[in-house]
């Protein structure tokens, strides 16, 4: 080595070829690059696709299964009603489903199946909150048809209603959604806005101090107009229920009203009251208590001096309206001695007209039936239960139960989801169709 020269030595006959790879050459290699990784693309985005869509149908079917959820906890003319109740536009009407599915721009569609045997509700645009507000088409069906004995027109032992004729454009309905959720509200609040005084008490011992009192409105309010100037009576009605303490007088420490019928969107097409029904879960733990019973609503108070009873159910037909009241008591939620708990049951109905004439409320009810045996009697009668003396003169064969023998349920129906993709509604194909959820409801 000379200097700082770097010594190189190179192989004899080897010589380096510097040309690279030919336009032609990088051509064929993208060309089998292409060929082995199409059918790898292909997997991919399929594979892609297949995600999407199980995706799709998974969220679906819980959609479904919010469905049948939200029905579990619900009597056969509750549903009914809630979808018959329905007023497209205003989602405030509808409360069966959870996660706020049904909204404005919702809409149901119902209609009977066969004669009494249920009803089918098609939806469109119902709100899926768990898939950023995605929204589907649906049916709903509830059918009791392949439950029915044979050689009968109703399963049920005693039919209360015709569900299908049910409808928010003749009929008011008042339902709670359970006598627990009910009472648990109402102790829940009075704790809260009176800390001082009941704070530390015991929940079931606050709950039998409570006395309850079921007031149901029906009155005119002016009148509505239609685009041809006839003018027809504006109906409105209203549920409102008070919970009374002794050691706070007279006055309610907890109530909450419930509207439940207005007619100004359906008057001009014959929309008018006939028939107000008000099902509720008796106060069997409840405190008996008497009220004296004013010329309205806000003159209910505690205290009148006369028999307790252990749930007092007042209508006010402020305008003489002909119509039926429907008071009907559910066994829900009930635990305990449920035979027990009828057997000592004692309502009390009281009826308020304004006219001096015939009476032109007609009433109905179950009261007089033990619900824990349909087929023996609770011992509650006409004379003692119920109050006529504010209304008009009754018909000589009164008869507050008759139509009415037990509590209305169909005690097997099934219930048979379908959820299909947007815009299916109303061919609702089945190539549509991302998920469906059969099952048998016990009522």
């Amino acid at each position: 080595m000379k200097g700082d020269k770097a010594f190189k030595m190179r192989k004899p006959g080897l010589r380096l070829n510097k040309k690279g790879f030919s336009l032609i050459e990088l051509l064929v290699a993208v060309c089998i690059l292409a060929v082995a990784a199409i059918p790898m693309l292909r997997s991919f985005i399929s594979s892609f696709y297949a995600n999407a869509k199980a995706r799709e149908r998974l969220t679906a079917m819980m959609v479904a299964e919010d469905m049948m959820e939200s029905m579990k906890g619900h009597k056969y003319e509750e549903l009914a009603s809630q979808f018959n109740a329905y007023r497209p536009g205003d989602s405030s009407s509808f409360t069966l489903f959870a996660n706020d599915m049904v909204q404005d721009d919702t809409r149901m569609q119902v209609t009977p199946i066969g004669e009494g045997d249920g009803i089918r509700v098609e939806f469109q645009n119902l709100h899926a909150k768990s898939a950023a507000d995605h929204k589907y088409d649906a049916t709903l069906s509830l059918n009791a048809a392949m439950f029915r004995e044979p050689n009968t027109l109703s399963y049920n032992s005693y039919p209360l209603v015709d569900i299908k004729t049910m409808s928010n454009v003749y009929d008011a309905y008042y339902f709670t959604e359970s006598y627990s959720n009910d009472i648990e509200e109402v102790v829940k609040t009075i704790k809260s806005i009176y800390p001082d005084q009941y704070g530390e008490t015991n929940s079931a011992d606050l709950m039998a101090e409570l006395s309850r009192l079921i007031v149901a409105v029906a009155e005119k309010k002016g009148t509505v107009t239609d685009d041809k100037g006839n003018t027809f009576d504006r109906i409105q009605a209203y549920v409102t229920v008070k919970y009374f303490l002794e050691d706070f007088g007279s006055d309610p420490v907890f109530e909450k009203k419930y509207p439940v019928y207005d007619n100004v969107d359906t008057a001009s097409n014959g929309g008018t009251l006939r028939n107000f029904y008000v099902f509720y879960y008796p106060g069997y733990d409840l405190k008996a208590a008497s009220f004296s019973i004013g010329s309205d609503e806000t003159k209910c108070t505690l205290g009148g001096g006369g028999v307790s009873h252990d749930d007092t159910v007042v209508f006010f037909n402020k305008d003489d309206i002909p119509l039926a009241f429907y008071a009907v008591k559910q066994i829900g939620d009930r635990t305990g001695n449920l035979n027990a708990s009828e057997l000592g049951y004692n309502p009390y109905v009281v009826i308020v007209e304004d006219s001096s004439g015939k009476m032109v409320t007609d009433v109905c009810s179950n009261l007089n039936v033990n619900l824990a045996d349909e087929s023996t009697l609770s011992g509650i009668n006409a004379s003692n239960n119920f109050d006529i003396s504010s209304a008009g003169t009754p018909p000589a064969d009164f008869n507050p139960f008759k139509g009415l023998a037990g509590e209305s349920r169909d005690r097997l129906f099934r219930a048979y989801v379908e959820i299909f993709k947007e815009k299916s509604y109303p061919a609702f194909n089945r190539e549509d169709r991302l998920a469906e959820l059969d099952s048998t409801k016990i009522d």
